[in-house]
């Protein structure tokens, strides 16, 4: 690896190197599709969780009543288009 590691630093400006390393540069794009996965279990959990959060919100009164139950809808939403 470490000359692989060492054959992409120079395409990169040295600031890069501040936030990432050369060697998570090359791992990241080294990786496939089937190396990633979605934690369904986790995300169902989760999903639930805000599917129940609105009815709690629905006790405050106001403005941010209303703020916090768009948040939680616009959430739950984003998480089931990533299941």
């Amino acid at each position: 690896m470490l000359p692989v590691t060492d054959a992409i630093r120079p395409l990169h400006p040295p600031k890069i190197w501040d936030d990432i390393s050369p060697q998570f540069l090359t791992t990241f794009w080294s990786l496939t599709m089937y190396d990633l996965f979605t934690p369904d279990v986790i995300y169902a959990k989760e999903i639930a969780k805000l599917k129940a959060a609105p009815a709690k919100v629905r006790k405050v009164n106001g403005l941010r009543r209303c703020r916090e139950v768009t948040r939680v809808t616009q959430c739950c939403r984003w998480m089931r288009t990533r299941t």
